[in-house]
């Protein structure tokens, strides 16, 4: 089960690793494009998707971890199991 202290270190974890990504691509980017290579334009433009594209990644794998049953087919609630809250299979 996801607890606050999972999403609190997702928000976290996300947004430091895509400052980074995003910014070592825009500062070699303009770099590039102060020096005179008009190529530099290839790293500026998608560093903000890049740095965005790790926290949705991040999110999708922290969604799937809610997502998927224990081993036995059990979904956990407020920290316990229990048998009645098998999971259905959906046809």
């Amino acid at each position: 089960m996801i607890n606050r202290g999972d999403i609190i270190w997702l928000g976290v974890a996300a947004g430091t690793s895509g400052g980074l990504i995003g910014g070592i691509m825009l500062g070699l980017g303009m770099d590039l494009v102060a020096n005179g290579q008009p190529l530099g334009l290839i790293l500026v433009i998608p560093g903000a998707p890049a740095s965005a594209l790790v926290g949705w990644l991040m999110a999708r794998r922290l969604a799937r971890q809610v997502a998927e049953p224990d081993r036995q087919g059990f979904v956990e609630r407020r920290g316990q199991y229990h048998p009645s809250w098998r999971r259905r299979k959906e046809d």
